[in-house]
């Protein structure tokens, strides 16, 4: 072969390289999909597996305070709410769910339904949250005014609504409340409210 054929050899040889390049170059590489990782989309069945682990319970929630127009007084009440049926709450759990509570102190009572989340634990009792940390409930109240109270008219009687927030087992409560009665005082909506601790 002469010289000259080797040359046009290699030229037509580079031509195809450079071609193959440029197509390969033009084509997108093939995306492959990214496998989900398992367990990423829980099932309808491990959603009702979750559940059917579950179970509801009642757990004893208190507290002590100073509150208008109650003043020194006390609380008891409970929290329901379903939860895993292996969590014990001896140690930190969440609670949401129904909470009833009645209170009494020298001035006046109370009893109190709503809803509550709660975050606490039992210790070393088994129902009777000792330790609540931070927590929050809205709930209906009626107030009815007895022995020390300073409102007026004596043994009146209150309904209306109240917000509590518990943080670092310190406890704040605030709400709005009317008086019933065929004799209203006039004086509309009352503020009533308290600061202690528990929940």
């Amino acid at each position: 072969m002469t010289a000259r054929g080797v040359c046009l050899g290699a030229a037509a040889c580079a031509l195809v390289a450079a071609a193959s390049l440029a197509s390969a170059a033009e084509t997108p590489p093939t995306e492959h999909p990214v496998p989900e990782t398992p367990g990423a989309h829980p099932t309808i069945d491990e959603v009702r597996a979750e559940e059917a682990r579950r179970e509801t319970r009642a757990y004893v929630v208190g507290r002590i305070s100073w509150s208008y127009p109650q003043k020194a007084g006390g609380a008891l009440g409970a929290i329901v709410s379903r939860i895993p049926s292996d969590y014990d709450c001896t140690t930190t759990c969440l609670l949401r769910g129904l909470m009833v509570q009645g209170s009494a102190g020298l001035g006046g009572g109370e009893l109190a339904l709503g809803y509550g989340s709660l975050v606490g634990e039992t210790g070393a009792s088994r129902r009777f949250l000792r330790h609540p940390y931070v927590g929050w409930g809205a709930r209906a109240a009626f107030v009815r005014t007895w022995g020390l109270s300073e409102l007026e008219p004596q043994g009146a009687s209150f309904v209306g609504a109240e917000a509590a927030v518990t943080i670092a087992q310190f406890n704040l409560v605030v709400g709005l409340f009317h008086e019933l009665g065929s004799e209203p005082s006039g004086r509309g909506v009352r503020v009533f409210g308290g600061a202690g601790w528990g929940f």
